[in-house]
C-alpha cells in the first residue's frame, strides 16, 4: 500500500474582524492548483474576493 504525506494547514483570512479560520487537510501528492482550489472552497470565495485579499497566513505541519 502507497504513503502518502499529509498535510494539515491552518488558513487565517486576516482582512477580516474577527478573523476567519479553516484547518484543512492536504494530501501531500496533490497539485498547487489543487490546493488554491481548496483554499477558495473552504471560504467560499468568489474569484474577485479572491484576488483582492492581499493577508492570507498559512501554517502548514506535516502529520505523517
Amino acid at each position: 500500500m502507497a504513503t502518502h504525506n499529509i498535510y494539515e494547514l491552518d488558513v487565517t483570512l486576516k482582512d477580516f474582524e474577527p478573523n476567519i479560520t479553516r484547518t484543512l487537510l492536504i494530501n501531500g501528492e496533490r497539485t498547487l492548483a489543487y490546493l488554491a482550489y481548496t483554499l477558495i472552497a473552504s471560504f467560499e470565495l468568489t474569484a474577485v474576493t479572491y484576488s483582492n485579499l492581499t493577508n492570507i497566513w498559512i501554517l502548514a505541519y506535516q502529520l505523517r
